[in-house]
């Protein structure tokens, strides 16, 4: 069995190679025989188009999600799911998702924020670790106030915001 490293879980396991074959991708620029996921990630971005780089980025931040939910006994998404789910927003509208990852042992979480327009274009994004772990709905919800934040910050009006914790959005 391989060790489970950040390329593993992008690219070597058997889920993302099926979800890198359904993607709109070139082959050439995913197909590589890299160790290290940084100089992965430069490849690619050497090899593709904008567009693609931040369809190629988010299909990691799909996969990364779905590794997660397995390793915490959530439910998982088929390979074609992990790539076709998202679609872009109306011309003139902007769609903020976000998400929130927490690490028991280490007693943090991560959140991550991404806008993007009706092409699919990463306009703006928001990271932030939180020292802190309170429990997951509280941790969600903290994503969801920073991405509401982050559509503050921006002055849009027009905003879609999709997040995973369905408590946490019906009750907004």
């Amino acid at each position: 069995m391989e060790p489970e490293t950040i390329m593993h879980c992008l690219f070597h396991c058997h889920v993302p190679r099926q979800v890198w074959a359904l993607s709109n991708l070139p082959f050439s620029a995913v197909n590589r025989r890299i160790s290290n996921a940084v100089a992965w990630f430069r490849v690619v971005r050497n090899e593709v188009f904008a567009d693609l780089f931040d369809f190629f980025l988010t299909v990691c931040w799909s996969l990364w999600f779905y590794r997660n939910n397995n390793l915490f006994g959530k439910d998982i998404a088929i390979p074609l799911d992990i790539v076709c789910s998202w679609e872009t927003p109306e011309r003139g509208w902007i769609k903020v998702n976000f998400d929130a990852a927490i690490f028991a042992k280490e007693n943090k979480a991560r959140i991550s924020i991404i806008a993007r327009d009706y092409r699919g274009t990463c306009i703006a994004w928001h990271t932030e670790v939180l020292d802190w772990v309170l429990n997951p709905k509280e941790v969600e919800a903290r994503a969801t106030l920073l991405a509401c934040w982050l559509c503050r910050e921006c002055s849009w009006s027009k905003v879609a915001i999709e997040g995973k914790c369905l408590a946490v959005i019906q009750a907004l």
